[in-house]
């Protein structure tokens, strides 16, 4: 009988604690975001997966959100401070959404310092870098496009040879809207 008592003790105790420290990883976020001029970057710090929107002005973004989800083009994130979900969809405002996904880019867009994990602060240099952006129409740069290019407003790349994304050098996919062209270039410049 004691030791059902312990056992009991130990089960709601550790059920107490896990539920302590789900609430407070959750009241942090796992979104982190750094804007600059035309664009918007979040990190969802769960799964090392970024969102690149490309805007004509500047995006509202939350100041503690979780991701809730990337479905049929449009990004959700779930606002703590209000419980309400905010969606980034192409719009007259947003132009591109890109996801991109794999090492090197957890390499190039973040540094880290032991347990936190965070977008680098001179993030503006590697955004005209990225392997998927939208370009205007008939800009000049198409001729590097590996996929897109004038008139189209998709387009993926996976580098490397793995059945899957923890094997990936990189994965990039990228949604433009109207008057914007898709690029996909085979190499990054950093």
């Amino acid at each position: 009988m004691n030791a059902l008592i312990v056992c009991l003790s130990a089960v709601v105790l550790t059920g107490l604690c896990l539920r302590e420290t789900r609430e407070t990883n959750a009241s942090n976020g796992n979104m982190l975001h750094k804007s600059g001029e035309g664009f918007t970057l979040f990190l969802n710090t769960t799964d090392t997966s970024f969102y690149f929107l490309q805007a004509r002005t500047s995006i509202s973004v939350p100041a503690k959100g979780n991701y809730a989800g990337f479905n049929n083009n449009i990004l959700t994130i779930q606002d703590l401070a209000t419980a309400k979900p905010v969606n980034y969809r192409l719009d007259a405002n947003i132009y591109g959404i890109t996801v991109l996904k794999g090492q090197k880019f957890t390499q190039l867009l973040t540094s880290s310092t032991p347990g936190e994990m965070s977008i680098r602060t001179d993030i503006d240099d590697y955004v005209d870098d990225l392997a998927c952006r939208c370009l205007p129409d008939k800009q000049t740069l198409h001729e590097e496009c590996k996929q897109g290019g004038g008139g189209v407003t998709d387009c993926e790349i996976t580098d490397g040879g793995s059945t899957g994304p923890m094997g990936w050098k990189y994965q990039c996919f990228v949604y433009c809207g109207e008057g914007y062209d898709a690029c996909c270039i085979e190499e990054m410049t950093h």
